[in-house]
């Protein structure tokens, strides 16, 4: 293979910078699985409510999305938590 076509092998490359841990390790596993169709953003996904997803460890009921914020209700204390960018 000559030396242009490796750079432009290298090229092709992605490289996807996830803001911690939590969110590459789901990134990965969303990735590896091939029955779930490819998210339009690393790390993005949807919710709706009653939706229940896992974070870091401890389980979430989507309580209310709307827009780019959501209410979580932690499914172990009863607490709501609010997120927005």
């Amino acid at each position: 293979m000559s030396i242009l076509m490796q750079i432009a092998w290298i090229f092709r490359q992605t490289l996807v910078i996830h803001r911690d841990m939590a969110i590459a390790r789901a990134y990965q596993i969303i990735k590896d699985d091939r029955r779930t169709p490819a998210l339009p953003i690393p790390g993005m996904g949807r919710l709706k409510a009653g939706s229940i997803i896992k974070f870091n460890g401890t389980d979430f009921e989507v309580i209310i999305v709307e827009g780019d914020q959501v209410v979580l209700k932690n499914m172990m204390d009863g607490n709501y938590q609010g997120f927005a960018p």
